[in-house]
């Protein structure tokens, strides 16, 4: 009997993900920015990556958005060992994501790099109409 290993996230290298984010990280497809952080996080540390959209990591159940799997995803939290957004590229994966990249280093990387930062509204989750509980089984 053949066993397949599960998959797991790509990392995703902050020196050039500026770069390939502006082309999209499947290469002509746009990728959904997911921040990884507790609700309360947001308002008191608003910064990110433009055009995120917010998972409260406090949630229970977690919310995760539901659409089209072959979506690429890049997924980070605001801890340097990526724990979150780890958890959460699993749980993605879980429920058929094709595509998941976990930004290596996380926000903390992402700031260190000097790359662009902006404000990451709450209202960024709006556009996303449909959203499902994370997979458990993670």
């Amino acid at each position: 009997m053949k066993t397949s290993k599960p998959r797991s996230a790509q990392l995703a290298n902050v020196q050039s993900l500026p770069h390939s984010l502006a082309f999209g990280l499947r290469g002509g497809h746009s990728t959904l920015i997911l921040d990884v952080r507790p609700r309360q996080s947001f308002v008191q540390r608003a910064l990110g990556l433009a055009d995120a959209v917010p998972i409260f990591s406090d949630d229970t159940p977690l919310l995760l958005p539901d659409m089209d799997r072959a979506h690429p995803i890049l997924v980070y939290c605001d801890s340097d060992q990526q724990k979150s957004s780890h958890q959460v590229a699993q749980c993605l994966i879980a429920a058929g994501y094709l595509h998941v990249w976990v930004m290596d280093g996380g926000l903390a990387a992402w700031n260190q790099s000097r790359s662009r930062s902006a404000l990451v509204s709450l209202d960024a989750r709006e556009p996303i109409k449909n959203w499902i509980a994370a997979p458990s089984a993670v």
